[in-house]
């Protein structure tokens, strides 16, 4: 194993178990995982624990998938999208001037929206589509 692919594998392994994390963390703790989103103001009260539901179940699924090396490159789909529409709705509450917390860690720790927030959310999502193109499909010579 070269060089790359051993830091690559680091960082799969390594992302993963961050999503992985977060994602049980919010599902420990889903009502204020689910107060969180409400404060985002952009999901009806009705759909707020459906939305909940599902990013625990990506970040969880996926952040599982990045651990133990299987399904990667889907994986890795689903936190790039994932990432990116989060990074969207940082920089929406940044730009409108809405204060708060991202709850990106669940109860495991806060931290407040701001520029380090869109930082590390930015450097995921690179992550993430880094590790999903580096999956080669069997067969596939590109």
């Amino acid at each position: 194993m070269n060089i790359r692919k051993s830091v690559l594998a680091l960082l799969r392994v390594g992302m993963g178990a961050l999503f992985l994390l977060a994602g049980t963390s919010k599902g420990a703790d889903i009502e204020k995982f689910e107060e969180e989103i409400r404060l985002y103001y952009i999901v009806p009260v009705m759909g707020v624990p459906f939305v909940a539901a599902v990013i625990i179940a990506f970040e969880t699924v996926a952040g599982l998938a990045f651990v133990v090396g299987k399904g990667v490159r889907e994986a890795a789909s689903a936190l790039s999208a994932l990432c990116a529409c989060f990074l969207v709705v940082l920089l929406v509450r940044i730009v409108g001037g809405v204060p708060g917390e991202c709850g990106c860690w669940g109860g495991m720790m806060t931290e407040t929206i701001g520029p380090a927030a869109v930082a590390r959310d930015g450097i995921f999502l690179v992550i993430c589509i880094t590790i999903g193109r580096e999956e080669r499909i069997p067969g596939l010579h590109v």
